[in-house]
């Protein structure tokens, strides 16, 4: 497993230097997510929380505070962790949502029965696990017959 800011890095990389904090943390977020289903195992291996406005790697978030509303256009990281096939899903995962904004990244993983909604409704900033995310991925994913994301 990769740390939160290689992940995000990568989807910086990808995008141009176009995204900002927000959707950095949120496409890591769904990255996460969705590895579960897709490669059988989590992506990141920092701690994720439930805060205000979704779940948050709050190592992550701190490095990237300073840039605001504004797109990160510096290296956040400075190492490769990620592999060939971790590379590959970050890539796929920007495929198909790295054209939303911050604010509908926010509400994909903001919504009701999802592991935010159960980890903040047990209190503020709450470590939404593996386990809950894994589970609502899969569950996702067995909705959709299967397909890809």
């Amino acid at each position: 497993m990769a740390s939160a800011a290689a992940v995000a890095d990568r989807f910086r990389m990808i995008s141009g230097n176009t995204l900002t904090p927000l959707q950095l943390i949120k496409l890591t977020y769904i990255a996460h997510g969705w590895s579960f289903p897709l490669r059988g195992d989590g992506l990141v291996r920092d701690r994720v929380e439930a805060w205000q406005y979704g779940p948050v790697f709050p190592d992550l978030y701190h490095k990237l505070k300073a840039f605001r509303s504004d797109a990160v256009t510096i290296p956040i990281h400075h190492s490769d962790e990620l592999g060939p096939f971790e590379a590959a899903h970050v890539e796929e995962v920007y495929k198909v949502y790295g054209g939303f904004s911050g604010g509908q990244l926010s509400t994909m993983t903001h919504r009701d029965g999802t592991p935010w909604d159960i980890a903040w409704k047990r209190g503020r900033n709450s470590q939404i696990t593996d386990e809950m995310i894994a589970e609502h991925y899969r569950r996702i994913h067995a909705e959709r017959n299967g397909d890809p994301i």
